[in-house]
């Protein structure tokens, strides 16, 4: 993405492709993933991660 401002990236996301799939159809659920080490996040928010996904859905 290209933001309006540039600055400080407030989360930064590790997922494996196949689990970002699941992940983003509702397949699963996120509990699994980030225990086992499949999906990580980190940075400044990284409390934002789990809505990710949320951003890219028509409204």
């Amino acid at each position: 993405m290209d933001p309006a401002e540039t600055g400080p990236i407030d989360v930064h996301l590790s997922i494996e492709p196949v689990t970002a799939l699941l992940l983003n159809y509702g397949r699963i659920g996120p509990v699994l993933p980030a225990s086992s080490g499949r999906a990580l996040a980190w940075g400044r928010k990284p409390w934002l991660a789990p809505g990710f996904s949320r951003r890219f859905l028509p409204a």
